[in-house]
């Protein structure tokens, strides 16, 4: 037990998780209250989610918790989400998608709605089963970088009323980014900062400048060095593998007409 006052500084939770803190100041002595609430929409199977609190600690300062459990889903989404992967700008490429429901559930899909112009889609009953294949499409043009959107379900359940499905295509531009995803594997121990390493380069050799870099997380740094007149090698520090940094965007403006 420590003679000081523990400050917790911040507390990094999963997706689709809540949390609350009694109090940011815990004095020696004396405890607070955490409640964690994670959302089970969509989920299912075995789960095992981190959360870790960063506090002032000098031997911990990130300590871990744990979310162990199974979620049983009253609907199942295959694939859970669509990636287009890397296209041309004019390609027209479908999925699907199919949404299935346990047989003690009564529910009729009355509407599938997509929530940008660039991705259409349609749906059909499949005969004899409680389930329905979604059809998503590109509608090309599409601009460069990447589209995202939403394929919406809305149904008559009302538990149930609106279904969602992430969608996403990447159009190349002219500058190309290596690694395009920066992988983290989570720690097993007391999380520590890492450092990975980017590369821009422009397809044509046209040159170009970073104006601003933009990271999802604000503890991390990003040194930035041109390599000639149509490159940059960028060196991200203070990446600590937390799982709400999952999916998350580094963003990066340029001056390149083709990207932006």
């Amino acid at each position: 037990m420590g003679t000081t006052p523990l400050q917790i500084k911040q507390i990094h939770g999963c997706c689709g998780a809540t949390v609350e803190l009694g109090s940011k100041t815990i004095l020696p002595g004396t405890n607070t209250a955490l409640k964690i609430v994670l959302s089970l929409q969509g989920r299912s199977g075995a789960l095992r989610k981190s959360f870790y609190v960063v506090s002032n600690d000098p031997t911990h300062p990130y300590y871990q918790l744990q979310m162990i459990g199974a979620a049983v889903a009253d609907i199942e989404i295959t694939p859970r989400s669509v990636d287009f992967g890397c296209i041309e700008t004019n390609s027209a490429v479908q999925a699907n998608v199919t949404v299935a429901w346990r047989t003690n559930i009564t529910l009729a899909v009355t509407n599938v709605l997509s929530t940008t112009n660039r991705f259409a889609v349609n749906h059909r009953r499949l005969d004899g089963r409680n389930a329905v294949e979604v059809n998503i499409k590109t509608v090309p043009p599409l601009g460069f970088g990447v589209t995202r959107g939403k394929i919406i379900l809305q149904t008559d359940h009302p538990q149930h009323k609106a279904i969602e499905v992430d969608v996403v295509a990447a159009v190349a531009s002219d500058i190309v980014p290596v690694p395009r995803e920066i992988v983290l594997q989570e720690q097993t121990g007391p999380p520590r900062p890492e450092t990975r390493y980017l590369a821009l380069r422009s397809r044509s050799g046209t040159p170009f400048t970073v104006l601003e870099v933009k990271t999802p997380d604000a503890d991390m740094t990003v040194e930035t060095n041109r390599i000639g007149a149509a490159g940059y090698r960028m060196t991200l520090r203070g990446i600590v593998p937390f799982e709400s940094l999952d999916r998350k965007d580094l963003v990066i403006k340029t001056d390149n007409k083709t990207c932006g």
